[in-house]
């Protein structure tokens, strides 16, 4: 077993608060990061919000849909392939293998975006006319050939920081990226509204490819002179792995550009700018979670995955960990959705209240799925996932076309809910069959202490007057913070120190925490300086 395992191991003992001390450490250096990243994406989406409308960030979900779904295409999975395959290299210490996955990723990914934005370029025209039932924004479509390019040069550096688990240098790519897109996007919008929504997205784009390639260059290792053979094998290995995770954000990113099409095409770009608020905002809690600990539980998963043990306990605390973080803050937003709603858009958006109740659902169920669905992918098998996907995606999309006719934009909430539930259902006897995976006493207690706060809540919602919603969702939230407070001080062993400082002692923690940054191990060409 490699000496990376051996750490692994350690950090995931069940008899000490390591394993969670670990989970939470990274979380919260990339979950610090990634906090500062949404207030000001908040800030921004708050701008666009009150000068655009509903209808304006309509159109800013489908140009942003249409993005997203090429990227996915013309990126061949090559992000998650590359993370795969570097993070295994450097768990094995090769050295070689290493220089080889890294330079075969950045210039596959430089290939590919080159490709995909062409491709759009020249069917702009064509995607306006399907999706928006009109050539008009063709132009616009056109434009975002740039966000895709400068988007795969980005993922490409990313996947290196990622797969070699450079926790310090993905959160300060994150910070600085989210302030500099906030001061290029803005601007767009500000000055030329509907029309600068696609250069506002290209903008964004070009700056995030910047800043990635200033954080992940130093990591890159020189170029291994091995024979072509070699270099062939590594592209077809990255490709071959990387076509199944394409499938899978295919069926996600396409399942989502269909309802967006649904509701455009029942109503207006008014509908599809609620639910555009009101998905953004049901998951921007759980997204910021689950993108601060999926920054480093996926490349140690990969290099723990012949260890059927190891492999389950560490989804064990990622599922428990995900749960105590994500629950508060489901539950809050599910409490206080119309408030929230006019804080982060406008009033003219609390119409997507019912919606975001039903997200937060689907989105606390997310929580418990990806950790396992994680594991599935890190034993290699890809094409087991993509039906579940599938699944999730043929519910999502056959229950918003059935139920948007009787039930409005609630039944695209309630279709979204449906589609996770759906999901979880076949995800753990999955994981069962190939690890002998099976939940924790510590989450199923969790989870379903949060099941009954969250359900009750949205029931008082739908049957009872205000007054009496509103109490019981404060009251339910305060006990969920509670809870989850009790458990993470015990977990991470703040527990030891008197109650009066506990608060303190783990302020102190994470400050500690952020003052390692400096001292975080360096690039391979600063060390040999």
């Amino acid at each position: 077993m490699s000496k990376q395992a051996d750490l692994d191991r350690q950090d995931s003992d069940p008899h000490s608060a390591a394993g969670y001390g670990h989970i939470l450490k990274t979380s919260t250096l990339m979950g610090l990061s990634t906090g500062l990243n949404l207030v000001l994406a908040a800030v921004r989406t708050k701008i666009f919000a009150m000068l655009l409308g509903p209808s304006g960030m309509g159109l800013m979900g489908a140009l942003s849909s249409i993005a997203d779904l090429t990227r996915n295409l013309a990126g061949l999975g090559l992000q998650n392939s590359g993370v795969r395959q570097i993070a295994r290299a450097q768990a094995e210490g090769d050295e070689q293998r290493l220089g080889v996955s890294m330079h075969t990723l950045l210039w596959a990914s430089a290939v590919m975006a080159f490709l995909g934005a062409l491709v759009l370029w020249a069917g702009a025209p064509w995607i306006s006319q399907w999706t928006f039932g009109t050539s008009n924004h063709a132009l616009a479509v056109g434009v975002l050939a740039l966000a895709v390019f400068f988007r795969l040069i980005a993922d490409g550096q990313g996947a290196v920081l990622q797969g070699m688990r450079c926790i310090p240098s993905l959160a300060k790519e994150a910070t600085v990226g989210s302030v500099l897109s906030v001061l290029v996007g803005v601007p767009w919008v500000i000055f030329l509204g509907h029309d600068g929504i696609a250069p506002a997205l290209v903008g964004v784009a070009g700056v995030s490819a910047a800043v990635a390639w200033w954080y992940g260059h130093p990591w890159v290792v020189p170029r291994p002179r091995v024979d072509r053979l070699i270099w062939h094998r590594e592209t077809r290995a990255l490709v071959r792995l990387g076509l199944t995770f394409m499938a899978s954000g295919f069926v996600v990113l396409g399942a989502g550009y269909a309802v967006r099409l649904i509701l455009i095409r029942h109503g207006s770009l008014v509908e599809a700018g609620l639910f555009q608020s009101a998905w953004a905002l049901g998951g921007l809690y759980v997204g910021l979670v689950l993108q601060a600990m999926g920054a480093d539980f996926y490349p140690r998963l990969v290099g723990a995955a012949k260890d059927n043990v190891l492999c389950n306990r560490m989804v064990n605390e990622q599922a428990l960990m995900g749960l105590l973080l994500c629950g508060v803050g489901s539950l809050a937003t599910l409490t206080l959705a119309p408030w929230v709603l006019t804080l982060f858009y406008s009033a003219e958006f609390s119409a997507a209240a019912h919606t975001l109740r039903w997200i937060c659902l689907g989105m606390t169920l997310k929580v418990i799925t990806w950790p396992v669905g994680t594991l599935i992918i890190a034993k290699g098998a890809q094409a087991r996932f993509l039906s579940t996907d599938l699944v999730w995606a043929a519910v999502q999309v056959g229950l918003a076309a059935w139920w948007i006719e009787p039930l409005g934009l609630e039944g695209i909430g309630m279709a979204f809910f449906a589609a996770y539930a759906c999901q979880a259902l076949l995800l753990w006897p999955m994981a069962h069959r190939l690890s002998g995976f099976s939940w924790d006493h510590a989450v199923i207690k969790t989870g379903v202490l949060l099941a009954f706060l969250m359900a009750t809540s949205f029931a008082l919602w739908r049957w009872l007057p205000s007054p009496w919603a509103w109490t019981w969702g404060g009251i339910a939230t305060v006990l969920a913070a509670h809870q989850s407070w009790r458990h993470l001080s015990r977990l991470v062993a703040v527990t030891s120190h008197p109650t009066g400082i506990k608060g303190t002692v783990a302020i102190h923690q994470a400050i500690s925490w952020m003052r390692r940054i400096a001292k975080a191990p360096r690039p391979p060409q600063e060390s040999a300086r």
